[in-house]
């Protein structure tokens, strides 16, 4: 079975991870997508199997105009039917298809997610860029750079830089790092005890309050002098948690968020744009959702995003980037793509970055000009977190 591990490898091992360039399409005409077309439909005729009807949705991630990406869905359409699937409601559908248009230095991705009852495939084509389109125009690219910070055997919900030492934010402890021998060796830890039975995908984020460090778990709130003694006061109670538009309210289940006249969602990242203040949020229905200031929505999106967002600041593009992580199966490798909003609308900034596993938390810094993101590696089951930022160039 093909899954998004396999993807991620093919599109990393075509262009590295510091590659994150785009380019624009000149794509014209329902013959450069046809050959690509065909070939994603007979894999997707033999990912279903006997099933002939799905929910199908397309989605482009790649850097060309909505025309060019309406001939490329029509292509495909077309192309399924001649391999006798036909798109149904929901309510009929035996198999949910989704299709994304990515792209890498060289070529056009075309990742398709087969969803059935049971289990969920992945197959994939690549296209060759036109000439024409090739090392043409090339617009302003960034990158999304890495750095490991930490790794543990223990999950691991957040992670503070803290003078010279490491706070680390575990599910029953919050413990501190000290760097000694190119290692980092623990320090001290506090237990962190709760009544409140704890949901399975387990979220928790530190915050400050001047010199003193906030602990925000589900049902449980915290508050101590990280540099003094270790010690943490903790109460059991739901406090707000801080995000970047204020604070919002965990929802009963433990892990989504909620705010008044917003859906559910799992993450809030805000831009602006022209002085006006914009939301993008992660919803739980799996669509990412763009609102104004008045909370009136803009758009909906699915365009295969993960559950979580984060914003952060540079010397790129818009000076604002939305991180996202990428929607993966979750016995898969991980993903963040760098994005903007221009014209109140989503544009692609960077290739995908690749993770060691799937994605379990992306949280700001303080400073709002990078993010933590905490993978679960997939070989060694350990947790590793990583410091994100933006680079870019002409």
């Amino acid at each position: 079975m093909n899954n998004l591990a396999q993807i991620f490898k093919t599109i990393f091992l075509m262009s590295s991870v510091c590659l994150a360039l785009a380019f624009p399409g000149n794509i014209s005409g329902a013959d450069s997508f046809a050959e690509a077309a065909r070939d994603l439909a007979a894999k997707i005729r033999a990912g279903m199997g006997p099933l002939k009807n799905a929910v199908f949705s397309f989605h482009s991630l790649a850097s060309i105009g909505a025309a060019d990406v309406d001939v490329a869905r029509r292509a495909l359409e077309k192309e399924l039917h001649t391999q006798g699937i036909g798109f149904v409601p929901d309510s009929q559908a035996a198999a949910v298809l989704n299709v994304t248009l990515s792209e890498n230095f060289r070529q056009y991705l075309w990742i398709a997610e087969i969803k059935r009852s049971t289990n969920t495939d992945f197959v994939m084509t690549a296209q060759e860029r036109l000439q024409d389109s090739l090392l043409k125009d090339i617009a302003p690219y960034m990158t999304v750079q890495t750095r490991i910070l930490f790794e543990h055997a223990d999950p691991v919900l957040d992670l503070k830089v803290r003078n010279d030492g490491l706070m680390v934010l575990h599910p029953d402890r919050v413990a501190l790092y000290r760097r000694s021998r190119d290692q980092w060796e623990l320090e001290r830890s506090t237990p962190l005890k709760s009544l409140k039975p704890r949901p399975r995908d387990l979220r928790g984020r530190f915050s400050d309050d001047g010199d003193a460090v906030q602990i925000h778990l589900p049902g449980l709130f915290c508050r101590g002098a990280a540099d003094s003694g270790f010690a943490f006061e903790c109460m059991q109670e739901e406090k707000p948690w801080p995000f970047p538009s204020g604070d919002i309210r965990l929802a009963a289940a433990g892990n989504s968020f909620f705010r008044e006249n917003l859906p559910p969602f799992f993450s809030i990242a805000g831009v602006a744009e022209d002085e006006a203040e914009l939301w993008i949020i992660a919803g739980v229905d799996g669509r990412a959702y763009l609102y104004d200031s008045t909370n009136a929505q803009i758009d909906a999106m699915d365009d295969g995003w993960g559950s979580e967002i984060a914003a952060i600041e540079s010397e790129c593009g818009t000076k604002r980037q939305i991180l996202v992580s990428l929607r993966t199966d979750p016995l898969a490798r991980g993903a963040i793509q760098a994005f903007e909003i221009v014209n109140r609308s989503v544009v692609v900034k960077s290739s995908p970055v690749e993770f060691p596993g799937p994605i379990t938390a992306l949280w700001p810094v303080a400073e709002q000009d990078a993010a933590i993101a905490i993978s679960r590696d997939l070989k060694t089951g350990h947790y590793a977190a990583f410091y994100l930022s933006i680079s870019c160039s002409r």
